[in-house]
């Protein structure tokens, strides 16, 4: 029989080796400008088209393979979002953040197909705006 608390020891090991190599320039072989201001970010290949079609795709295109720069423009990604969209990419995760940072992470997790990071950041949102919701009644009657 399998230990199953080995196997979730092993996987939350895993994701925090992973996030060492979020925005981690050893190894990188994929270059990122984002935002207006292009801001650089690293990335690995390997990594990134094992977790997303959206990658899978780009990288199987023989324009990118034969690009000799490998950099993927995202003018219209946040810096921010992107940060927490690596992190979820390479650790499975969604690190806390403001909720005021979830629709730019759902605006880029639907601009790179991520549909599961976009539905979790619309229930995460949903969530905090019931909790903080200006309409709740608190009166008791």
């Amino acid at each position: 029989p399998m230990n199953t608390s080995g196997s979730i020891t092993g996987a939350l090991r895993l994701s925090k080796d992973l996030e060492r190599l979020v925005n981690n320039p050893i190894g990188s072989d994929v270059s990122f400008l984002v935002g207006p201001d292009a801001v650089p970010f690293s990335g690995h290949s390997l990594v990134l088209l094992c977790r997303s079609k959206h990658f899978e795709t780009l990288f199987k295109d023989q324009n990118w393979k034969s690009s000799e720069d490998h950099i993927i423009h995202k003018p219209h990604i946040t810096p921010v979002a992107f940060d927490l969209l690596l992190h979820y990419l390479y650790t499975g995760t969604i690190r806390s953040i403001d909720p005021a940072h979830f629709p730019e992470l759902i605006q880029a997790s639907e601009e790179m197909e991520l549909h599961e990071l976009s539905f979790e950041c619309q229930a995460r949102l949903l969530e905090s705006l019931r909790t903080v919701s200006p309409f709740q009644n608190n009166s008791q009657n």
